[in-house]
């Protein structure tokens, strides 16, 4: 709504225009009913409209200038940078080495990129003619001096599709509300959100198309994240243990499989099946969120913990994981009988 322009904003606020009038027959924006919605009043509607604008915007304004910040200190843009500028260039190499004929790549790749079957015949004519150039077999110059104006602009929105999937960002319409809503949401949630982006930015667009590339991709992301697991291990003088189990868990195309599969191990005391290097037993997060809500993590892991109490192999910390189950955790019968069981 802050950037739709001033006269989107005055037909979404006039009941009577035709848009309007067609979200409502959509029934996804009735603009007269807003104010009998009770579940929209939240806390912050006790605030006067314009201090809880004011608020939400100055956090999201310091949020995104420490964001900012932190990406030039850390060295974070520098690298995307190099890396976004590979993908393109490397991308439209691939491309008019096909269209030319030297090498032949997938149109169905292509094709999810954004390249039309009207605007590669475009382009195979501007390599016809010659405005495209080669050198050594390899893509020189495109000239876009030469090209028209709608045809640069639909190339380089494909191109730029294809990098922010490579060098993985969520385009619009590519990630929830959730994360985007405001800086503090996405502060809260971006552990989270770059593993779920990754199912269909990564895993997804790979497996729909299924071809040997799919496969490169995957035995090309395993051999990475391998070394850059070795890289770690190295840094911290540790031996790699597991080391292809832990290069699973940081491919960009499989790294999203753990944040569903470590939670269950943890609840089921599975803890050899985890693929994440870090807690073990009740005091291992099944729930990730930043305000911690340590009774039900526990509760979670109470099918772990009873498991325990049956073989004798019980600690504290199973015992507390029981006493918070709800009614038998804090019976007087059923506490005496925890707390006897704890060392």
């Amino acid at each position: 709504m802050r950037h739709a322009g001033t006269e989107f904003r005055r037909l979404l606020n006039d009941t009577e225009s035709p848009l309007a009038q067609e979200l409502k027959h959509m029934h996804v924006l009735v603009p007269e009913e807003r104010l009998f919605r009770d579940d929209f009043d939240l806390d912050s509607d006790r605030l006067q409209v314009g201090e809880k604008r004011a608020v939400w915007d100055a956090t999201d304004f310091l949020l995104d200038k420490g964001q900012r910040l932190q990406g030039y200190l850390s060295g974070f843009n520098s690298v995307r940078n190099i890396q976004q500028r590979i993908a393109v260039t490397s991308a439209t190499d691939k491309l008019f080495r096909h269209l030319s004929g030297i090498d032949k790549a997938s149109t169905d790749r292509f094709a999810d990129w954004g390249i039309s079957d009207a605007l590669a015949k475009k382009l195979e004519t501007y390599v016809a003619n010659g405005t495209v150039e080669f050198k050594d077999n390899h893509l020189h110059k495109l000239n876009f001096q030469k090209w028209s104006d709608k045809d640069v602009d639909e190339f380089t929105y494909a191109i730029n599709r294809h990098m922010n999937q490579v060098v993985q960002r969520a385009l619009a319409g590519e990630s929830s509300v959730l994360f985007h809503k405001n800086g503090l949401m996405a502060l809260m949630w971006h552990l989270k959100s770059f593993p779920m982006l990754a199912i269909q930015k990564q895993f997804m667009r790979h497996a729909r198309i299924a071809d040997k590339e799919t496969v490169a991709a995957f035995i090309a992301s395993m051999i990475t994240a391998g070394a850059v697991v070795a890289a770690k291990d190295g840094i911290n003088g540790r031996d790699s243990e597991d080391l292809v189990k832990r290069a699973f868990g940081m491919s960009n195309l499989t790294g999203w499989i753990p944040m569903w599969t470590d939670p269950v191990a943890s609840m089921l005391g599975m803890d050899n099946l985890k693929f994440n290097e870090y807690a073990r037993g009740v005091d291992a997060g099944v729930i990730a969120v930043p305000a911690a809500l340590p009774t039900l993590n526990r509760m979670l892991h109470a099918p772990s913990a009873m498991q325990k109490v049956q073989l004798d192999r019980h600690s504290n910390s199973d015992i507390y994981a029981l006493q918070a189950l709800p009614i038998v955790g804090n019976l007087y019968g059923f506490s005496y009988m925890w707390n006897a069981m704890k060392d």
